[in-house]
C-alpha cells in the first residue's frame, strides 16, 4: 500500500467555504450535522478541477452522504 499512495500524483485542495447546520431530530433524536465542502483540486499536470462534499456528522460515525465531481 505504500507504493501505491507514493506513485499518486501530486494535487493540491483549496476548500473555498466550509459550513455545517444541525438536523433537529434527523436520527432518532441524536445530535447530527450536516457538513458541505466545495473547493477546487489540481492535481499535477492537470487543469483544475470542482469538488463539493456532503456529509452527516452523527455522535459515533462519519458518513459521506454525496461526492460532486
Amino acid at each position: 500500500m505504500d507504493n501505491g499512495l507514493l506513485e499518486l500524483p501530486r494535487s493540491e485542495h483549496i476548500i473555498n467555504t466550509l459550513d455545517a447546520q444541525p438536523i433537529i431530530d434527523a436520527v432518532s433524536s441524536q445530535l447530527t450535522f450536516i457538513i458541505q465542502v466545495p473547493g477546487t483540486i489540481n492535481f499535477q499536470d492537470n487543469p483544475t478541477e470542482r469538488f463539493q462534499k456532503i456529509t452527516a456528522q452523527d455522535d459515533d460515525c462519519f458518513r459521506l452522504k454525496d461526492a460532486i465531481f
